[in-house]
């Protein structure tokens, strides 16, 4: 009956946790990246590069997410690092990303371009 009850009354620390990224490469490098915790959109930002800071403005203190392309293949996806008011979480990469490669210079120019979408559900 006790675990029952300490289940019952313990306050949840893991909310449904959505990421959603996009990384384009090619003549530059973009990425985006979107954190919907719990049902609620707390980070949607856009940066240029392979890597960078993604600010996540929904609460009185700093929350936060940093997305790095630069380190991991496509294949793996983007490593991403999540941070609210409850803690701090990383992943080191978004599995099942679907590629789009096209010759984006055009002609016979050996240029090409790569467009990556990722998703992932954690504790859902």
């Amino acid at each position: 009956m006790l675990p029952l009850l300490l289940a019952l009354f313990t306050p949840q620390t893991l909310a449904c946790l959505h990421l959603s990224a996009t990384v384009h490469s090619g003549l530059g490098s973009t990425a985006s990246l979107t954190i919907v915790d719990n049902g609620v959109t707390v980070c949607d930002g856009r940066l240029s590069g392979c890597a960078g800071v993604i600010s996540c403005s929904t609460s009185p203190t700093w929350n936060w997410a940093y997305l790095d392309m630069c380190h991991n293949s496509f294949n793996k996806g983007p490593r991403v690092q999540y941070q609210n008011d409850h803690g701090k979480w990383e992943w080191d990469g978004i599995p099942g990303g679907d590629c789009d490669v096209w010759n984006c210079c055009g002609g016979d120019a050996p240029c090409g371009c790569q467009l990556c979408t990722y998703d992932m559900s954690e504790w859902c």
